[in-house]
């Protein structure tokens, strides 16, 4: 028999492979399962899960005083806080608004508007100074900084008069 003729008939009756339907089944769930995961993160991500979106923003209130922060933030990424006051938080033409020193050691500040008149670090705490006169409502100040190193960290705000906010973020590396 000539070595050609004997590979074509082997080819016509196809390729003997070890099949094993019980195994593909599994890798086809597994392969399901993967893409439910894959569409849930994206879904999650496109909501804000791992930056800017709808379940990113948060804010926490207490007695007049409203913080407005970033759940999730990343590393040397732009994260801003908004404080906002009742204008009876000025005493004596100055409204102070005080972080936990161990928050603050984390950030590099961006900007701050208005900007502070000055600002004072003690050990467990830094404040800002901010010049206020005086008018209805309340008063808004917008902290951007970027976290330096990704962690979990715990923020406390506080502002002379009123209780002490708390909240924790999540930054990415």
């Amino acid at each position: 028999m000539h070595p050609v003729a004997g590979k074509n008939r082997a080819a016509r009756r196809g390729i003997e492979l070890d099949e094993d339907p019980q195994f593909e089944r599994r890798y086809w769930k597994a392969q399901r399962v993967g893409w439910v995961v894959l569409a849930l993160l994206l879904a999650l991500a496109a909501l804000g899960l791992f930056g800017e979106g709808y379940l990113s923003r948060a804010s926490v209130r207490g007695q007049g005083v409203t913080v407005e922060y970033s759940r999730f933030a990343r590393r040397d990424a732009l994260s801003v806080l908004t404080i906002r006051v009742p204008a009876s938080a000025a005493q004596a033409g100055e409204v102070q608004i005080a972080f936990n020193a161990d928050y603050v050691s984390r950030l590099s500040w961006q900007s701050i508007t208005p900007t502070p008149q000055r600002v004072d670090a003690a050990a467990k705490w830094v404040t800002f100074h901010f010049a206020a006169s005086p008018q209805p409502g309340s008063l808004a100040f917008i902290f951007e900084a970027k976290h330096r190193q990704p962690g979990h960290p715990h923020v406390r705000v506080s502002v002379p008069g009123f209780p002490t906010l708390e909240f924790w973020q999540l930054v990415y590396p």
